[in-house]
C-alpha cells in the first residue's frame, strides 16, 4: 500500500509558487500544513477511505481541520476547495467539495458567492452536482422557525412511525415481501422530492440481511433502472469501513459494485422513468407510512436541537404537543423530548414539571414512559412520582 506521505509528496508539486491558493499554514502536531498540503492529504484520504484502506492514527484529520476553517477561518478554508477541484474533478469528490460549499455558503454568502459560481463555472460537470437553485441566497437565509409546522410535523411522524419501522424489519426478516417495497421507494422517491440518498437503506437492509437470496433479482431490476443503479452507488460510502453483520457480504457486494458500474446520482439522465408498481394493500399503506415519516423526521430533529439549546422553548413546545397527542403518541414524547429535557436540564425542569403533573393528565402519563436511572435528577424524579401517586411502566 502507497503511505500517504508518498501521496502527499508525489501529489504537492515542489516548485509550485505560493500565490492566492496557497497561502496559509497550520499547526498540527507540531508541524505546518499548507492550503496545498491540506488539500493533498483531503484528497489522498478520501480515496484511500474508498478503496476500503486503513488510515493512520497520526496523520492530520484533513475534513475536520477544512470543516472547521470554513466555520471559523473562510478565507483560510477557501484555497482548499480550489487545490481540491484541481487535484481531482471525478462526481464523488465533487459531490463532497459541493457538500463542503453549501456550508461555507450558509455562514459566509455574501463573502463567497462570486468566487463560488466562479469555480462551479469553472469546472466540468460542477454545475450538474450543484443543481439548480445552489445559489439562491433565499437557500442559506435563516428562517424563524414555525412551532406550529413543528408541532404537526412531530405529530405526523409520530404517527407513521409503527409502520415506518415495520418496513425496516422486513428487510430483515421477510425478503421476498421487502423487495418489492424497497424497489417501489426508490422508484416513487423522486415523484415525493427524495433522492437516492433518502431512498437507498431500505434495499441496503435487505442486501445486508438476505443479499444472496436477492441479488439475482437487484442485478434485473437494477439493469433496467437508473434509480436503482444511483441507490446501490449510494451504499458504498456505508460499505466501506464496516464490520460484519453491518455490510454486505464479499460474495454479493462484487456484483452490486459491477451492476452499478458507472452509474452516479449525475448520470444516466437520459433513461425513461421507472413506472410504479401496485402493491398489495397492506404493502402500499406500509409504503405511504414510510414516506410521511421519512418526510417530516426533519422535526425530531429540529425537536431535540431545541431541547439541546433553547431547553425553555422546547419546554413550552412539548407542553403543545402533549396537548393534543393521543395516549399511544404520549409515549413517543415521553421517550424523546422529556427523557431529553429530564436528562440534560432536569435540576432546571423538575419543579416544574411536578407542578404541572398535578393537573396535567398526559405529563403524569408521560412521567411514566421516561427512564432516567443515569441522571442526577433521578433521585428528585423518584419523589415526584411518589407524590403524585405514579409508578414507572415497565
Amino acid at each position: 500500500m502507497t503511505s500517504l506521505v508518498a501521496v502527499i509528496t508525489s501529489t504537492v508539486d515542489p516548485n509550485r509558487p505560493v500565490g492566492s491558493d496557497d497561502s496559509f499554514c497550520m499547526d498540527m502536531s507540531g508541524e505546518q500544513l499548507t492550503s496545498v498540503q491540506l488539500a493533498a492529504f483531503y484528497v489522498a484520504q478520501h480515496n484511500r477511505y474508498h478503496r476500503g484502506e486503513d488510515g493512520g492514527d497520526d496523520e492530520p484529520r484533513a475534513l475536520s481541520i477544512w470543516e472547521e476553517l470554513i466555520a471559523d477561518d473562510p478565507e483560510r478554508a477557501w484555497p482548499v476547495f480550489v487545490e481540491v477541484v484541481r487535484l481531482q474533478s471525478d462526481d464523488e469528490i465533487l459531490r463532497q467539495v459541493a457538500c463542503r460549499l453549501g456550508i461555507l455558503l450558509h455562514r459566509h454568502y455574501d463573502a463567497f458567492r462570486e468566487r463560488a459560481e466562479e469555480l462551479v463555472r469553472a469546472t466540468p460537470r460542477f454545475g450538474r452536482i450543484v443543481g439548480d437553485g445552489f445559489f439562491n441566497p433565499e437557500r442559506y437565509r435563516e428562517r424563524p422557525l414555525d412551532i406550529d409546522e413543528l408541532i404537526d410535523a412531530h405529530e405526523a411522524m409520530g404517527k407513521a412511525a409503527a409502520d415506518a419501522h415495520v418496513v425496516k424489519k422486513l428487510a430483515n426478516e421477510e425478503p421476498e415481501r421487502a423487495l418489492p417495497i424497497a424497489i417501489e421507494v426508490i422508484h416513487r422517491g423522486p415523484a415525493r422530492g427524495f433522492g437516492s440518498y433518502d431512498t437507498f437503506e431500505i434495499l441496503q437492509d435487505l442486501l445486508i440481511a438476505h443479499g444472496e437470496a436477492v441479488i439475482d433479482r437487484v442485478e434485473v431490476i437494477a439493469r433496467e433502472s437508473y434509480l436503482v443503479r444511483r441507490a446501490l452507488w449510494r451504499m458504498q460510502p456505508r460499505q466501506l469501513g464496516a464490520p460484519m453483520p453491518y455490510r454486505i457480504n464479499d460474495v454479493v457486494w462484487p456484483r452490486v459494485l459491477a451492476v452499478t458500474a458507472n452509474t452516479t446520482d449525475f448520470t444516466d439522465d437520459v433513461e425513461p422513468q421507472p413506472e410504479p408498481r401496485i402493491l398489495p394493500d397492506e404493502d402500499e399503506r406500509l409504503l405511504e407510512a414510510w414516506f410521511t415519516y421519512e418526510d417530516h423526521f426533519w422535526a425530531f430533529d429540529a425537536m431535540s436541537s431545541l431541547v439541546r439549546e433553547e431547553p425553555e422553548q422546547a419546554w413550552l413546545i412539548l407542553l403543545r404537543m402533549l396537548e393534543s397527542a393521543s395516549d399511544d403518541r404520549v409515549g413517543n414524547l415521553a421517550a424523546g423530548p422529556l427523557e431529553d429535557l429530564l436528562h440534560g436540564y432536569g435540576a432546571q425542569f423538575i419543579d416544574r414539571i411536578a407542578a404541572e403533573a398535578r393537573t396535567n393528565a398526559k405529563l403524569r402519563l408521560a412521567l411514566q414512559g421516561v427512564w432516567i436511572s443515569s441522571s442526577a435528577v433521578y433521585p428528585r424524579y423518584l419523589e415526584v412520582m411518589r407524590d403524585l401517586g405514579l409508578s414507572q411502566e415497565v
